[in-house]
């Protein structure tokens, strides 16, 4: 590696990108960037979670939630490349986890400078803005997958096989995506409410439109950003939908019925830079999924539980909550942004999360919320959350499912970027 580097040359800049020239003309180069996120977590655990065949009530751990290594370049003018290693959630439970695997293997041809199309692994994808959500410019302590209610089913870590074409048309930025996802490794039993099903899955299609009122967002990396830190004025409008056939199945009678999984979104983000280095960030969307009689998707990110004995409580083991499911969702976030401190060298982001949603299974609504505050030490690239989030833990009673109770977790997490 040292001899590579020797010949080749590596220019250093713009806090802490590595980039590798690989010809005179420069045309040819690799970067390299990189991130890691920490957490120690409290976590109030659902009824009848386990951890090591022991019911526990709460639980307090150590773990990394994400890991990345990234290369990525140019071939030539018009082709680049783009590389990824990395995992989740690498906790007690976990161990296995401790391998990086391959997340990103992708190319991207621009045959204009307003149209390009890529195929390979990778997270690009439509439905709405957070359908491939940015983990290291997230407003919150984590990722919300309101707009990904197949992750970890039919992708990994929200990447899939698949070809997209992507672009501009004036104030407009556009993606659609033809992927094959995954085949389910997670098949259950069919019942009477719909689950995912036991087929080989079909292709997915996907799509997202944004309307750019203000400043233009880079169409660079599929991932959306969730702050820019006040150093831009955004305001855009996007619609979005996702397709996948027979995705889900249930029992009609003694007949197995398969649906096809339809999801509908639109949604507003808004950035506005104010005076004194300040700033407010706000986003809003609705997301309406048809993904089959009565279903619910119960989620429970970097879970600290192993199992879960029989309850009346349907939510699972750990921190599960309802995700997403048939039916409508309100997502909203909001933060506001200012100096730290005199020599505005350090930045205190205060922010709150709401999702309000209406499931088809469930006879009351279900309301999650959370709020926390970012410190930016040097913006994105190092940053302390404290955060929260209160969430339902609901049961069943008399043929109804309704909420039971609620619980709470608490995260404390530090980010390390370095590059892009």
């Amino acid at each position: 590696m040292l001899i590579v580097l020797f010949f080749c040359g590596i220019d250093a800049y713009g806090q802490g990108e590595i980039k590798i020239v690989l010809d005179e003309e420069k045309d040819q180069y690799l970067k390299v960037s990189g991130s890691m996120q920490f957490w120690l977590r409290h976590t109030s655990l659902n009824p009848g979670s386990q951890i090591n065949n022991s019911e526990e009530s709460s639980v307090v751990d150590l773990s990394i939630r994400r890991y990345r290594i990234k290369f990525s370049g140019k071939a030539h003018e018009k082709l680049s490349y783009h590389f990824e290693l990395g995992n989740n959630d690498l906790n007690y439970n976990n161990a296995d986890r401790n391998t990086p695997h391959i997340l990103d293997a992708y190319i991207d041809y621009q045959f204009h400078k307003n149209l390009a199309f890529g195929v390979g692994k990778h997270a690009w994808a439509g439905l709405s803005r957070y359908g491939a959500p940015s983990s290291t410019t997230a407003l919150g302590h984590d990722l919300d997958f309101v707009a990904a209610p197949y992750v970890m089913i039919y992708d990994d870590i929200l990447r899939r096989m698949a070809i997209y074409t992507r672009g501009t048309l004036g104030n407009a930025d556009f993606r659609f995506v033809l992927a094959k996802p995954s085949v389910n490794k997670n098949t259950t039993t069919i019942g009477a409410n719909a689950r995912f099903g036991d087929r080989t899955p079909e292709y997915q299609f996907s799509g997202y439109v944004k309307y750019q009122f203000l400043d233009k967002e880079s169409q660079k990396s599929p991932f959306s950003s969730g702050s820019y830190l006040a150093k831009k004025n955004i305001l855009n409008l996007g619609v979005g939908t996702m397709y996948q056939p027979n995705t889900t199945w249930y029992l009609e009678g003694s007949d197995s019925v398969y649906h096809n999984a339809t999801s509908l979104a639109a949604d507003l983000f808004y950035e506005k830079m104010l005076p004194k280095n300040r700033g407010i960030t706000i986003y809003l969307a609705y997301l309406h999924h048809d993904l089959g009689r009565n279903f619910v998707r119960y989620m429970g990110a970097n879970n600290p539980a192993q199992s879960a004995l029989p309850t009346e409580f349907v939510n699972g083991k750990g921190n599960n909550v309802p995700v997403v499911g048939t039916g409508s969702i309100l997502y909203t976030q909001i933060g506001y942004i200012r100096p730290a401190d005199s020599n505005n060298s350090t930045q205190i982001q205060p922010y709150a999360t709401v999702q309000y949603s209406k499931f088809d299974a469930f006879s009351e609504a279900v309301l999650t919320y959370g709020g926390g505050v970012n410190y930016f030490i040097k913006g994105h690239k190092s940053k302390i959350t404290l955060g929260y989030q209160n969430r339902p833990v609901f049961k069943t009673t008399e043929h109804l499912v309704v909420e039971g109770m609620r619980k709470n977790m608490f995260v404390l997490q530090y980010q390390i970027l370095f590059g892009e």
